[in-house]
């Protein structure tokens, strides 16, 4: 009767081990997953630190040296909402040539309305991602914690749960990371030449 009880004492000792190693190694996941959000909400102050400030510094230098229509029409674009910037076909003044064209992109920054030629539409998506690469950042980030604490919630408690939350915090996040990271960079390069050019007109 002892040896039975014993065993059975032995038993629940190891499962009441069991449970808190598992409960130690998913407190220990959740950390280290939040200290990789919280890292990656960073990510673009010291990635891109050097080359938000480098377009930044050229628009300045447009208000500085006098180019009053593209210092405006740039400084707009860093205050306007993606969603603000609209096609518009109807007949308008581009705000960067002066020129009448029928098919511009439009947008409105502090009640002022602005029109660009749609033939510089490719620049305006650059310099919009350059100069808001932080909040997109932050919206994606937020984003993945909103996803993470679903997961949490939910009652799964197998192993089916770790893998499926592995997979949203490791995969699409890396993919969705570098993703991101390669349209910034692109944008920027491409953003710059035009920006540096236009000094030269």
């Amino acid at each position: 009767m002892s040896s039975i009880q014993g065993n059975a004492q032995s038993m629940k000792r190891a499962m009441h081990k069991k449970t808190h190693d598992k409960r130690t190694c998913n407190t220990h996941n959740k950390e280290e997953n939040d200290t990789k959000l919280c890292s990656n909400a960073i990510a673009p102050q010291v990635k891109f630190a050097n080359q938000i400030y480098q377009i930044n510094n050229l628009i300045e230098n447009f208000r500085l040296h006098h180019f009053a229509a593209l210092y405006e029409v740039c400084n707009a674009i860093r205050c306007v909402h993606f969603s603000d910037l609209k096609t518009c076909s109807a007949w308008n003044t581009c705000n960067l040539t002066g020129e009448l064209c029928a098919e511009s992109i439009h947008f409105v920054s502090d009640g002022v309305a602005y029109n660009v030629h749609k033939r510089f539409a490719y620049f305006v998506t650059c310099l919009w991602l350059c100069t808001h690469i932080q909040e997109l950042y932050v919206d994606r980030e937020t984003e993945l914690q909103s996803r993470q604490a679903n997961i949490e919630q939910s009652q799964l408690s197998n192993e089916t749960q770790l893998q499926n939350s592995n997979l949203l915090q490791s995969e699409p996040q890396e993919q969705g990371e570098n993703l991101l990271e390669k349209a910034f960079l692109e944008a920027y390069e491409f953003t710059q030449a035009v920006l540096m050019r236009s000094f030269e007109t």
